[in-house]
């Protein structure tokens, strides 16, 4: 018994150090996790101080300036480069284009954008380059250029550069923003190409025609080339001289140095007012053939330096400002008629026939032809016989634009309709201009011509072709009235419900208005989606607009801003409906574009007519009639309505 007594005591035992052994692992188990939470929320904890101090250090915005060199040449290219960093700086800012007009000329820019993570740092640089070519000589200050981030202005320092009036040298650029030494840079090609404007004469009278050609100068390989904007003329008349063919080179000498040179445009120029008039320069791209240079030969230098392994340059180019001095017309011996042609010119008429029945049309011709402004010419004043009926001449021009200058006709024809039979005569027409050669005025007058007007056969008072009297036909018989006698709707007996107009009203009027609905977004996604159609259908909204723009400028008097105008509207309606770009409203491509439309030519007459019109009036000495403006304005309106019907 006490052995067994001892047995049970010891299992006891055993099974309580076997309880206390279980709890110590499960208090164990416990410790651990919990050491372990409180270590991953400590991690965490940092880790989100450690992002949200990388997002305020990402979030810092600055911004700087530099430029690549400091030192250029005249009509060399340099560039501003603008670094903006900061954590969203490439979405939300752009700085805006340097202005330095005073003394540079924009010449393009670009951008890049950097983006890095570094030890969990975001952060991104975009950088903008603001290419310009220097034109005037001396030291110049580029201003501050400030942006706005998140409602905060930056803004970086001053730059100061100098413009060397030789550019023969190379510019140094400055350091770590150069090239290798074997990539020469475009800017060291000033003394190898440039451009030249040439005036034909530099001393002119008011209205005397300018020809200024611009010639290229080269003594490299030029693959292609283009003509920037076009400067700002201000006071001159401009007419271009188109090149008919490709531009044909010459060798010339400049300094004992050969050059080959090729004319590549030429304009004519009427200055409009007196004094000394500077014509700015003319910006130019070429793209040039060069070789690269390399610090030391090599044994294959004499075949890589042949031209076909060289590479394509784009070069700025710009040629130099012209000054032309304009002299004022002579006040002494100015004739009562002359209206402001300057040139020389030849007058000439006849009708198509010297004998003629009464109530018969005849046409009388009057041509204006000679060199000058033909586009600015008016009409001389006839005194036609009385008796006869005149009507508003129809106008047409033919120009030529040569190496010579701008020469051509103006061809007035009258249809003149004699109302009484006898001997008449067509007095003289005298038109009088200024000859810049012979430094005076001179008049010249045509012949006068004699009309016989013999018995018509027809009833008087009719109009020869149209068998109607000229006066409106009038109606007889207003004082006929009808006895209308009402007796109101009869409603048949037993009328069915589909008989009536409501029962077909209420059935058609959904599908009406279905239908509009589907034509009405056909046509706003046609809007969206088709540029000429869009434009086609806003031309006449657009025109009308500009129309009352210019009927309260000639309520004002302003007779330029009213032709300007009234030019404005007639040019955009048709480039609206025609769909061709703004830059390319010129006269003579939009009179060839609605003649390839099929437009009536007496249209196409009207519509050159009146620019011609709107041109002359905007530069002429004299004030315009009120009743002149009026005309113009009801003119351009019905032409706009006519054309509409058409295009």
């Amino acid at each position: 018994m006490p052995c067994k007594r001892m047995s049970r005591i010891c299992r006891r035992r055993e099974k309580e150090k076997a309880r206390h052994r279980d709890a110590a692992v499960a208090t164990g188990s416990r410790g651990r996790s919990m050491r372990v939470d409180r270590t991953m929320t400590l991690k965490f904890i940092l880790s989100a101080l450690l992002l949200v101090t990388a997002g305020a250090r990402a979030e810092d915005f600055s911004i700087t300036a530099s430029l690549d060199r400091n030192t250029v040449g005249r009509n060399q290219q340099f560039r501003v480069i603008i670094e903006m960093s900061g954590g969203t700086v490439m979405n939300s800012v752009q700085p805006e284009v340097p202005d330095i007009d005073a003394f540079a000329a924009f010449a393009g820019s670009s951008s890049s954008t950097n983006i890095q993570v570094i030890n969990g740092r975001f952060t991104s640089t975009k950088t903008f380059t603001y290419t310009y070519v220097a034109r005037d000589t001396g030291s110049f200050e580029i201003p501050p250029i400030t942006v706005t981030y998140k409602g905060k202005k930056y803004s970086t320092r001053a730059l100061k550069i100098r413009v060397e009036p030789s550019a023969t040298t190379p510019a140094s650029p400055l350091p770590g923003r150069g090239g290798s030494a074997r990539r020469p840079a475009s800017n060291d090609l000033s003394d190898a190409i440039f451009l030249r404007a040439i005036p034909d004469k530099k001393k002119v009278y008011q209205g005397e025609a300018v020809v200024l050609t611009y010639k290229l100068f080269t003594r490299m390989q030029v693959t292609n080339y283009g003509f920037r904007k076009q400067p700002h003329y201000g006071d001159f008349w401009v007419e271009e001289i188109p090149l008919k063919n490709q531009p044909r080179t010459t060798d010339e000498l400049i300094d004992g140095v050969r050059y080959t040179t090729a004319v590549l445009k030429r304009i004519a120029l009427f200055p409009t007012s007196t004094g000394t008039k500077t014509i700015p320069a003319q910006d130019m791209e070429v793209s040039v053939r060069v070789r690269d240079r390399r610090s030391r030969r090599s044994v294959f230098d004499s075949f890589f330096d042949d031209p076909f392994f060289g590479r394509t340059v784009n070069h700025m180019l710009s040629s130099n400002a012209v000054t032309i001095e304009v002299r004022p017309l002579p006040a002494a011996g100015r004739p009562a008629d002359f209206s402001g042609a300057v040139g020389q010119f030849t007058l000439s008429a006849k009708t198509d026939k010297k004998q003629i029945k009464a109530n018969e049309a005849l046409t009388f011709r009057l041509v204006l032809s000679g060199q000058g402004n033909i586009k600015t010419l008016s009409a001389p004043e006839i005194d036609f016989p009385e008796g006869f009926e005149v009507y508003e001449p129809k106008v047409s021009e033919k120009i030529n634009r040569t190496q010579a200058g701008i020469s051509g006709s103006k061809r007035y024809e009258y249809v003149l309709i004699p109302r009484r039979t006898g001997a008449f005569t067509i007095p003289p027409a005298a038109f009088s201009y200024f000859d810049p050669s012979a430094r005076r005025y001179k008049t010249i007058t045509t012949p006068a011509l004699d009309i016989t007007v013999l018995e018509s056969d027809r009833t008087a008072g009719t109009v020869a072709g149209t068998g109607l009297s000229k006066r409106d036909v009038e109606l007889i018989g207003r004082d006929i009235r009808y006895i209308t006698r009402d007796a109101g709707p009869f409603q048949p007996i037993g009328r069915q419900v589909y008989h009536g107009a409501a029962f077909w009203l209420l059935l058609v009027v959904p599908l009406l208005v279905l239908g509009y609905g589907m034509y009405y977004r056909a046509n706003q996604e046609k809007l969206g989606s088709n540029v000429a159609y869009a434009r086609s259908r806003k031309a006449g909204r657009v025109a009308r607009r500009q129309l009352q723009q210019a009927h309260k400028l000639m309520q004002k008097g302003d007779v330029p801003g009213f032709y300007a105008e009234l030019a404005r509207a007639l040019t955009h309606f048709a480039g609206n409906k025609l769909n061709v770009m703004e830059g390319s409203l010129v006269r003579d491509e939009l009179i060839t574009a609605l003649r390839d439309r099929s437009v009536p030519e007496e249209q196409v007459q009207a519509f050159e007519s009146i620019l011609a019109e709107c041109d002359f009036r905007r530069f002429a000495l004299s004030e315009a009639p009120e009743d002149a403006m009026q005309g113009a304005y009801d003119r351009v309106r019905e032409l706009i309505t006519e054309l509409e019907k058409v295009l």
